[in-house]
């Protein structure tokens, strides 16, 4: 089961109570998780009994983190928050990511993309993967797969949109909200190399 819910998220991560995830009564909402702090706006996405997002501050870096908060074993018991990656890793990498969304599975868990506001090899945003480690406990892995460098785009400030393709990795598509031809923003598609470890393809649509 997939499902997903988009809100601002300003320190409260609010979700309706579903049939799915019903612990309030029929059209109420349900607190799942306090952040104690503004983090800024986040696109929420589910799997499983999981539910994925991006804070664009805080973490170990205070440059932004992409977590998961994971349903109770029991109701009414409390959701389980786990940050999967902290933003500012190294000079290169993206930070404040704005959202995630997820583009395939493996074992078990969700491949998640996404993008960040900031940073990159030009400092103007990037679009990366997070990969779910192979064993239980482990690390997930970031991926850069593009850097914005202000003529293909700048500030990527909207969830990506997922073209999900049989045994293949997806097709990305997604906004900035700067740069490109005439500095006002670009909408761009990336396509994944024909090898896994090739350089996925940035076209300006």
């Amino acid at each position: 089961m997939q499902w997903k819910v988009s809100r601002p998220v300003y320190g409260i991560l609010r979700v309706m109570a579903m049939a799915a995830v019903a612990q309030a009564g029929p059209h109420q909402f349900n607190q799942l998780y306090n952040f104690e702090a503004a983090v800024g706006p986040s696109s929420v996405t589910g799997s499983g009994n999981s539910l994925y997002g991006a804070t664009q501050t805080g973490g170990s870096r205070g440059r932004g983190s992409v977590y998961a908060l994971t349903a109770p074993a029991s109701h009414g018991g409390p959701w389980t928050y786990t940050t999967l990656y902290d933003f500012g890793s190294s000079p290169t990498d993206g930070i404040y990511p704005f959202a995630v969304a997820i583009g395939g599975i493996s074992g078990g868990l969700p491949v998640l993309y996404g993008t960040t506001e900031g940073g990159g090899q030009f400092d103007k945003g990037t679009v990366f993967a997070l990969v779910p480690p192979q064993t239980a406990g482990g690390a997930w892995a970031e991926h850069i797969l593009h850097s914005f460098d202000g003529t293909d785009g700048w500030t990527p400030l909207a969830p990506l949109a997922v073209q999900l393709r049989t045994g293949q990795l997806p097709i990305l598509y997604g906004t900035t909200g700067q740069g490109g031809a005439s500095g006002s923003g670009a909408i761009f598609s990336l396509t994944p190399a024909a090898t896994p470890d090739g350089i996925w393809t940035e076209n300006v649509l």
